[in-house]
């Protein structure tokens, strides 16, 4: 599920999206519990605290994008592709 927060960084991803990539079409009956659940997991074994959070939009991810390898490797991809392979 982080992975499904990790695509919209720092913004609020609906439940039924997490759903969706989590489970596919046949979600079990619980699943709202469940994605609750979980997400609370990882906040707790991730040590996020206050950076994962559950709004009226959906959970959210607070983290900038200098924060994720995928901007690095972007950048590095315009200024020093030699670089970017590199990481």
């Amino acid at each position: 599920m982080p992975a499904v927060l990790l695509l919209d960084p720092g913004r609020p991803v609906p439940v039924d999206r997490i759903v969706a990539a989590a489970w596919g079409a046949e979600p079990p009956p619980s699943v709202t519990h469940l994605v609750q659940t979980y997400v609370s997991r990882r906040r707790q074994a991730l040590s996020l605290g206050g950076d994962l959070v559950f709004t009226d939009a959906g959970d959210l991810l607070r983290i900038a994008p200098s924060q994720m390898d995928v901007t690095a490797f972007e950048q590095h991809l315009t200024t020093d592709p030699a670089a970017a392979l590199a990481l």
